[in-house]
């Protein structure tokens, strides 16, 4: 009977034991889970208010699962995967936020390392929740073919778990992936599916949005019955919300539409009620651009003192508030102005501080890629050192695995024994098992700390090389432009004079823009006995190639005019062709009206060019041209109410060619006050408007057919304008030279 007191006495002490030790650690994962969940409610808090707090406190939740990792492995598979869920939740979060913020490249970095985890727990709900933000980021990137994909997979998981409101989130996604390349039609259909599933489960928030992305859509297709219809149900939404910030960029939306119709009074109290709105809740960018806008209607108007003053009261608002983006577009706006109302120093002044703001905008543009370049080199770092913790670390997980199902068995087999024979000899037995197996541990453990010192040092060295390889790039950058700066120099020095082209004619303009620093489009010009020449070339390329090219031409041109006195054009092209022809090694079977081995011949570099001989004493122009015009703008009008008559240029470049034939002359009989344009195709060929659309040589001619009756000032001043509200923010498509004279 003492025999088996004892026995019992035993099991029910091992019984306890084995609970306490359970119920220690399984109070270690409940107590590590509140304090996670407690550090993600902090960042809910200023997710909105403060990103970089929010970002702070979600790096806390990640940074305190990883401290503990190593507590995990005694947890059971359950709680494991509770904490590598609420670790791939932290580094969601703190994606969304980076890319809330524009940080899309760190925002990529966490989004992918919450994937890692989401899928090795095997949460589709997260899977998809990720890719639908990794396709955002590449959407920010302008990587609409990588965004796509990852859309793509989203939405095949949304399938699977059946979410409306998911699958919803993604057609909309979607449509504006395809509104961005400008494929209305695909981002309508995904618009409308979105709306049908709000409509579905009653998502009013989501319908509202979803009848804003249709009436965009719509006025981008120029459906404005359509868009004016899908305006209206957003506004009732946004009324019935309370969401006066919507209301106020549906009044902005709807401006555009009756602007677009001819209704200026009805579009300026659409903008005057979004005004109001902005006002009333101090969104100080929202009545910057509201009052931009109004300046706008009102020009149309010709109310240009009232547009005048609206814009100085923006631009005072947006000073205060330090607003450079809004400030270049208002002084444009303001240039403009006062050009209307005659003020030319004023226009000129205007004009001026948009460059200024032009200029620190790129400063801090370039500022800000910069950091962000630094920021993915300490990420990277950063990601390099995570990537060989985790490696390890599985390692670690998969032998303490192993490890707990051996103690597991123990366990059962010590209990076995304990009701059998006496317990404490087995007990001592696995006390000194455990002994030995944690010495091992400790020694597993040190000689891993010396491998994670080793590879942090490999890292340090790795950091250290970068940083010397971005120094030198940056030196060699500095050289390089400081070259190219001083190329220009030479390039403006052989070009014609003001002087020299005044005193050959005197009423002249030349609008001059190259793409690059040097630019491989020049003008030319000469007197030679009684006839005047001039000439506008397009070299092959623009920036340093183009310049090399314009240098050569510019060289030629001199040696033929000048050492052999020749002003007719056309002879002057054809000697041009040949001393390129030679220069450049442009050999093959090249004759006159002969096609053969073109294909032979590795460097076809050349120029377009055009060339005016006009006699002064008898004002006939004489014109040969490669690939370039010329244009006469007559003082009256001609059929139809035209003034231009076009000269045109033989369809072959100053180079080999496929089908070379000699260039040939056209005579025009011009009288005085006719005006001559020469230019080349960079002004036509400039994408820009509203729908990033090349200007086009119609429009030019059109311009060019009301201008020839003005005087040579107001020509080029409105050649300018006209090419740098077309540009807006589009970059510069190519050299852009315009040269034009009165008889």
């Amino acid at each position: 009977m003492k025999y088996q007191l004892s026995h019992k006495a035993l099991y029910l002490f091992v019984v306890v034991l084995l609970f306490s030790v359970l119920q220690g650690r399984l109070v270690c994962a409940q107590s590590d889970t509140l304090v996670v969940l407690n550090y993600l409610d902090s960042g809910d808090v200023y997710e909105y208010s403060n990103p970089d707090q929010a970002i702070q406190w979600y790096l806390k939740a990640s940074h305190h699962i990883r401290q503990k990792a190593s507590d995990y492995t005694k947890l059971n598979t359950k709680e494991k995967i509770k904490m590598l869920r609420l670790y791939a939740l932290s580094n969601r979060y703190i994606g969304v936020v980076y890319r809330r913020i524009g940080k899309n490249k760190e925002a990529l970095y966490f989004n992918k390392m919450s994937l890692r985890y989401e899928k090795v727990v095997g949460n589709e709900r997260g899977i998809s929740m990720c890719m639908n933000n990794i396709g955002l980021i590449y959407f920010g990137f302008g990587d609409y073919e990588n965004a796509l994909d990852c859309y793509q997979v989203s939405e095949k998981y949304n399938n699977k778990l059946s979410d409306s409101a998911l699958i919803s989130g993604t057609y909309t996604n979607i449509g504006q992936l395809h509104e961005a390349q400008k494929e209305f039609d695909k981002a309508l259909e995904y618009y409308m599916k979105s709306l049908a599933i709000k409509e579905t489960i009653g998502d009013t928030i989501g319908k509202s949005i979803a009848f804003l992305n249709i009436g965009n859509v719509s006025y981008l297709k120029e459906n404005y019955t359509d868009a004016e219809e899908y305006y209206v149900k957003a506004l009732e939404l946004f009324n019935l919300l309370g969401d006066i910030q919507g209301v106020s960029m549906i009044y902005t939306n709807l401006s555009f539409l009756e602007t677009n119709k001819g209704n200026n009074e009805k579009a300026l109290d659409y903008l005057t009620k979004a005004y109001e709105i902005d006002l009333k809740i101090n969104d100080i960018t929202g009545i910057v651009v509201d009052l931009s806008n109004i300046s706008n209607v009102l020009e149309k108007n010709k109310q240009y003192l009232a547009a005048r003053d609206t814009l100085i009261k923006a631009e005072q608002m947006a000073l205060t508030a330090r607003l450079p983006v809004h400030l270049k577009q208002l002084t444009i706006q303001l240039s403009d102005i006062y050009k209307l109302l005659g003020d030319k120093d004023k226009a000129l002044e205007y004009f001026e501080k948009h460059s200024l703001y032009k200029d620190s905008l790129y400063s801090v543009e370039k500022s800000k890629r910069l950091a962000e370049m630094e920021v993915l080199h300490e990420t990277e770092k950063k990601q390099l050192q995570i990537e060989n913790l985790t490696k390890e670390q599985v390692i670690s997980d998969l032998e303490i695995e192993r490890q707990n199902l051996r103690l597991k068995w123990l366990i059962i087999i010590i209990v076995i024994i304990v009701l059998a024979l006496s317990g404490f000899v087995i007990l001592m037995i696995r006390l000194h098992k455990i002994n030995k197996a944690r010495k091992l541990a400790n020694i597993e453990l040190s000689n891993r700390n010396d491998e994670i010192v080793q590879k942090n040092s490999e890292i340090l060295a790795q950091r250290d090389e970068i940083d010397h390889q971005k120094a030198e790039i940056e030196k060699l950058y500095s050289e390089v432009t400081d070259s190219i700066i001083y190329a220009k120099r030479i390039q403006m020095a052989i070009l014609p004079s003001s002087e020299m082209l005044t005193k050959a004619f005197p009423a002249h303009f030349v609008f001059y823009r190259p793409k690059d620093i040097v630019g491989g489009d020049f003008y030319y010009a000469q007197s030679l006995g009684d006839f005047e020449l001039i000439a506008v070339a397009d070299c092959t390329g623009h920036g340093v190639p183009g310049g090399f090219m314009s240098m050569m031409g510019m060289a030629f041109l001199r040696e033929i005019v000048n050492e052999q006195t020749i002003a007719d054009p056309a002879a002057i092209l054809n000697h041009l062709r040949q001393k390129i022809i030679d220069s450049l090694q442009q050999t093959a079977i090249i004759n006159v009206g002969s096609t053969q081995s073109y294909a032979d011949i590795k460097v076809k570099d050349g120029m377009d060019m055009g060339i005016v001989s006009l006699n002064r004493k008898t004002n006939q122009l004489m014109f040969s041209g490669a690939n370039i015009p010329c244009v006469v703008g007559k003082k009256g009008e001609c059929d139809n109410g035209k003034r231009l008559i076009e000269l045109k240029g033989s369809r072959m470049p100053v180079s080999v060619y496929v089908n070379m034939k000699n260039f040939d002359n056209q005579t025009y009989n011009v009288a005085e006050g006719d005006c001559i344009y020469l230019f080349t195709d960079g002004f036509a060929d400039q994408f820009g408007g509203q729908l990033s659309k090349k200007f086009g040589r119609a429009r030019l001619y059109e311009i060019l057919n009301q201008i020839c009756v003005l005087d040579i000032v107001n020509q080029k001043n409105r050649l300018e304008k006209d090419f740098i509200s077309w540009k807006l923010q589009t970059q510069q498509t190519d050299d852009v030279t315009v040269v034009g004279w009165k008889v």
